[in-house]
């Protein structure tokens, strides 16, 4: 029996429970091996606005601005490091950022994973 899904494709019952398709759409267990993983990921829109709304509202980056973003590599910092990366290619603002890890006293802590990450991002 053909399944609807929220995205408008259109599967057989046997198709989505072999590719692991749940009610809502998703896709668990399925066999990605043939797409590589995004490594950038896109920042919503819903993020993205109002970070840009306040850097404009409080004059946070003027153009010819240095930023400098201390990077854990946590969510927070990632998630602003990619807001950060995405309006500096959008905003009529020129500036430049760049990155430092900063260690968060974590047992195990090990930032060189970053390392490779900014350079393909272009942050230096």
């Amino acid at each position: 029996m053909p399944q609807t899904h929220h995205d408008g494709s259109k599967s057989t019952s046997q198709a989505a429970s072999s590719s692991g398709s749940n009610s809502s759409g998703s896709i668990r267990g399925a066999d990605n091996s043939h797409t590589p993983p995004k490594l950038f990921p896109k920042v919503p829109k819903a993020l993205l606005r109002p970070i840009g709304r306040a850097i404009q509202e409080f004059q946070m980056i003027r153009a010819g601005d240095r930023v400098l973003l201390g990077l854990s590599g946590g969510k927070d910092s990632m998630a602003l490091l990619h807001a950060l990366h995405a309006l500096q290619r959008r905003s009529p603002v020129k500036f430049d950022l760049a990155a430092v890890t900063m260690d968060p006293q974590f047992p195990g802590f090990d930032p060189s994973p970053l390392v490779p990450y900014l350079r393909s991002l272009g942050i230096p």
